[in-house]
């Protein structure tokens, strides 16, 4: 019995890691969402991680690491394109999570940028 529970802590670990991702400010410029220049920040997270955590981490690590990040403004998770993050792209019932939308894109973690 507790030789297959070994085996179940094995295997599990390796779905929950931790990985680096890249997090980005965008700004509004001509009617488009744009990244500013030298604004990604590397986060590492749990694979398993949601929204709601991922979007509490971005902001802690931006407030530390960047003086001119402005922490009274309201921020949202967004992909790259500029939509915001509810969901995974083209399963609106599916909560977003880092790893589901890793395998829907096809990247390693660390070219992934929110």
């Amino acid at each position: 019995m507790e030789h297959e529970t070994s085996k179940k802590e094995k295997t599990n670990p390796s779905k929950v890691k931790e990985v680096s991702i890249g997090i980005d400010i965008l700004t509004l410029a001509r009617g488009e969402m744009k990244p500013i220049k030298g604004k990604v920040k590397m986060l590492r997270v749990h694979t398993t991680v949601r929204k709601l955590d991922l979007l509490k981490q971005a902001y802690e690590k931006h407030c530390v690491h960047d003086r001119t990040f402005d922490r009274y403004a309201d921020y949202t998770l967004a992909y790259p394109d500029g939509t915001e993050v509810l969901t995974l792209p083209d399963h609106p019932n599916r909560i977003f999570q880092l790893d589901k939308h890793q395998k829907e894109v096809g990247k390693t973690y660390n070219r992934i940028t929110l």
